[in-house]
């Protein structure tokens, strides 16, 4: 799914997961390995570890990081991505009204 992050206006196929706690989680599972089955509430606490890390993921923006996306196809993120191109010269200007001549 297209999304489009409303800090940065970055748009992107589809935002970067972050887990909260991916090292603390890999030295638990570490941990289990060299304490072996007579620490059987670290594979406890593991494990619920595991579960609130899988629980805790987020999507947000591969550029900012930020979790504030919207969906690339809603009217919001179209008016902004509109705001953006016109901004850069990207998109085309709409022509002023004529101006009409008064004396002439």
């Amino acid at each position: 799914m297209a999304v489009v992050c409303t800090r940065c206006l970055e748009s992107a196929e589809t935002g970067k997961t972050t887990s909260p706690s991916g090292i603390a989680g890999k030295v638990l599972f570490v941990g289990l390995l060299i304490a072996g089955l007579w620490a059987w509430f670290l594979w406890l606490i593991a494990g619920v570890f595991a579960i609130w890390d899988q629980v805790a993921k987020k999507t947000v923006c591969p550029k900012c990081g930020s979790a504030e996306l919207i969906p690339a196809d809603s009217e919001r993120a179209k008016l902004l991505l509109a705001d953006v191109r016109r901004a850069k010269g990207d998109a085309p200007q709409p022509e002023p009204p004529p101006i009409d001549d008064p004396g002439g």
